[in-house]
């Protein structure tokens, strides 16, 4: 896929600009999935937008529109989370994780949605500690790598975890921990 996006600015208008009725938005959402499976590696800079557009169609404040689409959707969703590693949905479907999948290792973020109202509700800091590209052997103090290479709810659904990080997410702190007690601890 040579320009994404144009493409999900194509997806992006037909979400917007058809009627809540339309199968247009069925037929988006499956457009959307067969490109998540075949090109995932040109999406992943997008997935946020990706997510954003999903979430759309699920809005309930259009109820029209989440009706057509819902079954879609969650497929569309469940393919995202099944590709990109940095997308986690809780075992409840309640949250939804989107981290950073490329971008400056010091201004890394996740984005937390809540499935039932379709919002943003919160936005965690995953950067890493000060010094980290150097830490790595990079030269660079904004070094563009993988930001954040996996997420995933614990048990409780209570936190979040990365390879890099573990997230208390009533906190909003991060703790920098060890890729060897984040294997132990999933």
């Amino acid at each position: 896929m040579a320009d994404v996006p144009g493409f999900l600015h194509v997806i992006e208008s037909q979400i917007w600009s058809t009627a809540s009725d339309s199968p247009v938005h069925v037929v988006s959402l499956m457009t959307l999935i067969r490109v998540v499976r075949g090109s995932p590696r040109n999406l992943a800079p997008y997935l946020d937008k990706v997510v954003i557009f999903i979430l759309q169609t699920m809005d309930p404040g259009n109820s029209t529109m989440r009706k057509s689409c819902l079954q879609s959707s969650m497929t569309a969703l469940k393919e995202v989370v099944r590709v990109f590693p940095m997308v986690a949905l809780n075992d409840t479907s309640t949250r939804l994780a989107v981290g950073d999948a490329i971008g400056e290792i010091n201004n890394a973020s996740i984005r937390v949605y809540d499935m039932q109202s379709m919002n943003k509700i919160k936005v965690l800091d995953a950067s890493g500690p000060p010094g980290l590209p150097s830490l790595l052997g990079g030269t660079l103090e904004t070094a563009t790598t993988t930001a954040i290479s996996a997420l995933s709810f614990s048990p409780e659904e209570r936190h979040l975890m990365s390879p890099h990080t573990f997230i208390k997410s009533e906190s909003f702190y991060l703790l920098i921990l060890k890729l060897l007690y984040f294997t132990c601890v999933r």
